[in-house]
């Protein structure tokens, strides 16, 4: 008697008489081990998404810290801002500045904030563009 012949008797749901041989046992266990790969790689799917979850979370929480700093920066600086001003026009004529004179500097002091990105982007793509014409030493550009 073999072992691929061999029936092992059993109480299956089809009644007291089926028996199931050792094939049958050998494709019962591919197919656990198939699923088990299944469940395997999809566990693994998951804690890569969770992952890439948290990892999204930290970065967004990150920014609005960001914000804030921003936020907060930017509230010292108009107030030290409309100090100054305050300073220029109610100060006595020390400074020797016409209306038109504290009227621009007031006007710059409050746009500035705005502006200044847009102008460090011009003089970095100006650097960048003269740079480009200057010779490199090739061992620090590897």
């Amino acid at each position: 008697m073999s072992f691929q012949t061999k029936s092992i008797p059993s109480v299956c749901p089809n009644g007291p008489s089926s028996q199931i041989t050792a094939n049958d046992v050998q494709l019962l266990t591919e197919k656990y081990n198939y699923n088990q790969d299944l469940l395997d790689e999809i566990n693994k799917t998951q804690i890569d998404s969770n992952t890439q979850y948290r990892k999204g979370h930290y970065e967004s929480e990150q920014y609005a810290n960001l914000m804030k700093w921003n936020d907060r920066f930017l509230f010292i600086y108009y107030i030290l801002a409309i100090a100054l001003i305050l300073i220029l026009v109610f100060s006595s004529n020390q400074f020797l500045l016409t209306t038109y004179q504290i009227g621009g500097i007031s006007f710059a002091l409050i746009l500035y904030p705005h502006v200044i990105h847009y102008f460090f982007k011009l003089f970095q793509m100006i650097y960048t563009f003269i740079m480009a014409f200057i010779p490199k030493n090739i061992y620090n550009t590897i």
